[in-house]
């Protein structure tokens, strides 16, 4: 759903729709605006991402590039970055992948670490606030070598045709969430909606869980009997 389509369907419920082709937002309301609803929106997003990356860490992980330059050690992290999950050099040629890890505060200058022109062989890093400083100053510039695995923070919304990165199968939750945000702000029961926000993000979780979980039905053993198993493989 689009951002606009989730308020609608928030209004709906509220009983306050407005026009569909209205200009957005707008703040005609007599009661919800677009912009209070759409800050609800946001407010529900972040909630129901922290819940994902609770059962699914990797739920959101994308990648970038940090751009070296030769004797700088500290860079900016991506904006926006929750968690690092991976730092490495991928190699010259794209294909090699040597990890750099995380050090404490008592060990970052301890360990086998070489940087030579072009090339990280292990190493290390660790994070000070927004930024990322490497253990060992890089020699060399280059844009696409260190490569960091990391979860972003869900851009607000903020036009009517964004459309939120939380799976599309779920959008219902944060129509509810809304829903219950504008309810507790005008004083209103907000128990119906209370529950169905809840039991929507319990769905949410109990699928984002089992994404990557393999699990056999049944096996036999040497007697031919059929066991139920609950591995994961």
């Amino acid at each position: 759903m689009t951002t606009i389509e989730v308020i609608d369907r928030a209004r709906y419920l509220l009983n306050e729709p407005l026009d569909a082709t209205r200009s957005f937002p707008d703040n005609t309301s007599t009661f919800y605006t677009d912009t209070a609803l759409l800050h609800f929106a946001n407010i529900v997003q972040e909630e129901v991402q922290n819940e994902l990356i609770q059962v699914y860490e990797d739920f959101f992980l994308t990648n970038t590039f940090l751009s070296v330059s030769a004797g700088t050690a500290e860079y900016a992290l991506p904006t926006g970055t929750i968690k690092i999950r991976r730092v490495a050099d991928v190699g010259s040629d794209g294909t090699d992948s040597y990890a750099l890890y995380p050090v404490t505060i008592n060990n970052r200058r301890i360990g086998n670490v070489s940087y030579t022109s072009g090339t990280i062989n292990g190493g290390g890093y660790y994070l000070h606030g927004t930024r990322i400083v490497l253990t060992e100053t890089p020699t060399f510039t280059d844009s696409s070598r260190i490569k960091i695995d990391y979860i972003p923070k869900l851009a607000d919304l903020a036009n009517s045709s964004d459309v939120s990165d939380i799976p599309s199968e779920h959008h219902g939750v944060l129509v509810w969430g809304v829903v219950s945000y504008a309810l507790h702000q005008g004083q209103s029961d907000a128990t119906k909606a209370d529950l169905e926000y809840n039991k929507r993000k319990m769905e949410m979780k109990k699928q984002a869980e089992s994404r990557q979980i393999q699990r056999s039905r049944r096996i036999k053993n040497t007697n031919g009997d059929a066991v139920l198993t609950r591995g994961v493989f």
